[in-house]
């Protein structure tokens, strides 16, 4: 049976919009990424590497740990991270687009008609310490995986070397492209 579209996500809450104040940078390197994706299932699995690519910004980061946390409008996220409209507009439809997120209607605490905008469905956002056994497995998956490259690595610097000493050197660059 297939899985349904589902995204389980672990979130670095180091550093976010009320952190970064209080510290140096350099006191917490980046051991572990802002977002990992643990699992992916269905239309989340199909664009995993366009949600990572999507979250290269610590702005992205924080708007989703906002998100997450509490169902708030645009103007409330606004308030509290101090991004433009235009920045939150276009984050906001990229994120809705992906799926991660998605908007309901609601009512203001004014009584006026607002959309929320929270998780989308299947998406589970948890922070490090409640998923420590899936970040393992994914820590001790990369060291293994590094392992096996770093043979790889040297086998083909070996034949690159041994290549070397009987090519003529020229001096246009191997890397250039036609």
């Amino acid at each position: 049976m297939a899985k349904k579209d589902s995204l389980f996500i672990a979130v670095d809450y180091t550093h976010n919009t009320f952190s970064c104040n209080t510290h140096k940078s350099d006191l917490f390197p980046a051991i572990i990424k802002p977002l990992t994706i643990l699992e992916s299932n269905g239309k989340f699995e199909k664009n995993e590497q366009e949600i990572l690519d999507f979250f290269d910004t610590d702005s992205k980061v924080e708007m989703l740990q906002v998100i997450s946390n509490k169902q708030l409008n645009l103007l409330q996220i606004k308030k509290i991270l101090g991004h433009s409209y235009g920045t939150l507009h276009s984050h906001i439809k990229a994120m809705k687009d992906l799926g991660i997120i998605e908007s309901k209607e609601g009512i203001s605490g004014r009584g006026r008609a607002e959309k929320i905008l929270l998780l989308g469905e299947g998406v589970e956002l948890k922070e490090l310490s409640e998923c420590q056994a899936e970040l393992k497995d994914v820590i001790n998956e990369q060291i293994n995986n590094s392992r096996g490259y770093k043979i790889s690595f040297n086998k083909e610097l070996k034949e690159a070397l041994e290549k070397t000493s009987t090519e003529k050197t020229s001096r246009v660059s191997s890397r250039q492209k036609d």
